[in-house]
């Protein structure tokens, strides 16, 4: 039996929000001092979701990409 769109769509978001609570979990362990100036050098913005999840979801070449200015 096929399920249905709304169906899909809900284990969709269940999925979604049960990776995000992983990669929290994960990444929970940086610094908030740390995490703000970091987020605005990857993002270019003050507020964001959690910075463990940011920087999962850009992956690393692009963050290591995105913070290459600020290192040199």
């Amino acid at each position: 039996m096929r399920s249905t769109l709304p169906e899909q769509l809900y284990l969709l978001t269940r999925i979604s929000v049960l990776l995000t609570r992983h990669l929290v979990h994960l990444h929970s362990g940086i610094d908030a001092q740390f995490s703000m100036p970091l987020r605005l050098m990857v993002t270019g913005q003050l507020q964001t979701s959690a910075i463990g999840v940011v920087l999962k979801l850009f992956g690393r070449e692009a963050v290591v990409t995105r913070l290459q200015p600020y290192l040199q």
